[in-house]
């Protein structure tokens, strides 16, 4: 896997891309310090706010909203300063930035690879909390405790102590919480589920879960699933099936409308309940569409009174047919993107919806199905240039997609907000998913100078500036399975 790092290396530096670690932190003791520095990358700093500054004016025109102000700095208070020493502790040897996010109930911090290389280099880490001005006052420190290195990447998450208690205090979403952990069941085969329809490009969101094998109707525990956050969820559709089918229904004029719509009957907690339905035909078959969506408990006790007093049962939950070869991301999908997308979703076949969904899935979800609150392409950066104080910029998106360097996967975006050493490892925001709950799915890692050939024949907008940089993208979809044990 290291060969394949360095491909990508190899491939941007013949373009002009450096990795931004700074060797040695520039000591500001004064804003001007900060603009007048010696810069190779952005001569006098020019759009460079100082985090406590950051206010409303900074922001483009359409996104000067109170609230994603108030946004960008709750979640900037989770940037970090990482100042990594040499084995003895007694010289640093580089600084970078990182930002914390929480998995499984755990605050882990994510950089990149070329920032903290392998477990010295975390053992000599320091991480500085807070560290938003030259007044070190209200800096919190904390050590690194276990290193994760991802593969292809140049991502390094880790965990940390102690974690500070503003940290634990702030409302972050887990990451964890949309992927299901094992459940026991009582049945005698095994199902594949996985969480489909997480945010696809800009599709929206459809909250379910993809089986690749219909649970049989006569056992309730094939029909659960639990939750990282202990949520123990059902399944629920709101297409039944029901026997018997009364006959007239196959000879019935469509016109005749009141026979097709019977009432159901549902009994629960000693009491009954109905709601409308109405027979619909699938594939040849008639089954019950509801009102409202039902539980495997729910549709097989539930009754079937038609208009001429005839009355059936409902049998089970109907699951919902899925078929990958027209599944809508298909349409997108190139190169490794498609490999990795046949590989997860080919071998399944149903899909269905659950109830309760997870409190954090579910705004993670409204936040996603949002409208876009401004322009999609803005985005900024919040991190530590030169090693000192935590600024943000702002910028638009240039590029974004996936690249193939020497069979490598490489998911990335390209943007102009303007970072320099000591930048790797920033977290880059798109404005236009800035919420109160927002999970920065790029981390920066390198960045050039655009060419005088492309500021003549590229972007005239001044918004764009003179900064190419590139930061690896989050994951399109979820690739964690789920595989229900047998007793």
């Amino acid at each position: 896997m290291a060969d394949q790092k360095d491909a990508v290396y190899q491939q941007l530096q013949s373009k002009g891309f450096k990795v931004e670690v700074a060797v040695k932190a520039n000591i500001f003791k004064h804003k001007d310090d900060f603009e007048s520095s010696p810069c190779d990358k952005n001569p006098g700093h020019v759009g460079f706010i100082p985090f406590n500054e950051f206010g409303l004016e900074h922001l483009p025109v359409d996104a000067r909203l109170d609230h994603i102000v108030q946004n960008i700095r709750k979640f900037g208070t989770r940037v970090v300063r990482l100042v990594v020493r040499d084995e003895t502790g007694n010289k640093v040897k580089l600084y970078g930035t990182g930002h914390v996010y929480k998995l499984q109930g755990r605050y882990i911090i994510r950089t990149n690879s070329h920032v903290i290389r392998n477990e010295t280099d975390l053992k000599n880490c320091v991480i500085e909390f807070n560290y938003n001005s030259r007044d070190r006052s209200e800096v919190i420190e904390s050590r690194g405790k276990h290193l994760i290195l991802t593969k292809n990447t140049d991502a390094a998450r880790f965990t940390f102590q102690p974690v500070p208690q503003f940290i634990q205090d702030m409302d972050i979403m887990d990451r964890y919480l949309y992927q299901p952990v094992p459940c026991v069941t009582t049945s005698r085969y095994q199902v594949l589920c996985h969480l489909s329809s997480l945010p696809f490009l800009k599709e929206k969101c459809r909250i379910g879960l993809l089986l690749k094998e219909e649970p049989k109707q006569s056992d309730d525990l094939s029909t659960h699933v639990q939750f990282e956050d202990g949520t123990i969820s059902k399944f629920v559709s709101y297409v039944v099936k029901f026997q018997p089918v009364p006959e007239k229904i196959q000879t019935l004029p469509a016109e005749n409308t009141e026979f097709r719509h019977p009432v159901i009957q549902i009994k629960e907690n000693g009491k009954c309940r109905t709601i409308k339905g109405e027979v619909v035909s699938i594939e040849g078959n008639h089954y019950l569409k509801l009102a409202e969506p039902l539980t495997q408990e729910q549709a097989r006790g539930c009754k079937v009174l038609f208009s001429d007093g005839s009355c059936s049962e409902g049998t089970g939950l109907f699951f919902e047919k899925w078929n990958f070869e027209e599944s809508q991301p298909l349409r997108y999908l190139k190169g490794n993107d498609l490999d990795r997308y046949h590989l997860f979703y080919r071998n399944f076949r149903f899909w269905t919806m659950f109830d309760p969904i997870p409190k954090d899935l579910q705004r993670y979800t409204d936040m996603v199905n949002a409208p876009p609150i401004c322009d999609q392409r803005y985005l900024l950066v919040i991190g530590h240039p030169h090693g000192g104080p935590k600024m943000i910029t702002v910028g638009k998106e240039l590029s974004s997609g996936v690249e193939i360097v020497d069979d490598c996967y490489l998911d990335c975006i390209q943007y102009s907000c303007k970072t320099c050493p000591g930048s790797s490892g920033s977290p880059v925001v798109q404005l236009a998913e800035c919420h109160p709950f927002t999970i920065a799915v790029n981390t920066h890692f390198m960045g050039r100078i655009r060419s005088v050939s492309e500021m003549v024949s590229g972007h005239t907008d001044q918004a764009y500036g003179d900064n190419i940089n590139i930061g690896w993208n989050g994951k399109k979809w979820t690739d964690i399975m789920l595989k229900y044990q047998t007793d």
